[in-house]
């Protein structure tokens, strides 16, 4: 109920926002703004090329997914060097399965669901996404008919 209402899980500020954009688009509670699988594996591999040229070649310094990434490694590493300073505990689990327990599925009822929506703010938020990364947009890459069999 709470996905149909609109509810969606928080992305850390610290991913890229081309994946953070193309997410909110594959959540988006009007299908027919949805992106095709075909879609999303042009635009993964959009972001591969480039961000292979981006390491390797040393060609397309100013490759948006390879800065954007390089920023999420620089943050992921400052909150491990962080993070190894402080202790955490573990608390064990409050309760126990049966080891001879039977465990059985059911059918649910979803009849009674709502019309799905998004959150107040998605249609804001996912426009102000794509136009701060239009420069990377998967209809200006030129590639046309990736064979992808070997992947």
């Amino acid at each position: 109920m709470k996905i149909c209402n609109g509810l969606r899980p928080k992305i850390p500020f610290h991913i890229p926002k081309l994946i953070t954009r193309m997410i909110m688009r594959c959540w988006d509670a009007r299908v027919t703004h949805r992106p095709t699988f075909e879609d999303l594996k042009d635009e993964l591999w959009k972001y591969y090329i480039d961000y292979y040229d981006y390491l390797n070649e040393g060609e397309n310094k100013d490759s948006e997914i390879g800065i954007q990434i390089k920023k999420a490694e620089e943050f992921s590493a400052n909150q491990e060097s962080t993070n190894a300073t402080i202790t955490t505990t573990t608390t064990p689990l409050n309760y126990q399965t049966h080891p001879q327990a039977i465990y059985t599925s059911r059918l649910l009822n979803f009849s009674n669901l709502t019309k799905p929506k998004n959150e107040e703010n998605f249609e804001k938020e996912l426009e102000e996404l794509t136009e701060s990364t239009s420069a990377l947009s998967i209809g200006d890459s030129g590639i046309v008919g990736l064979d992808m069999s070997n992947f």
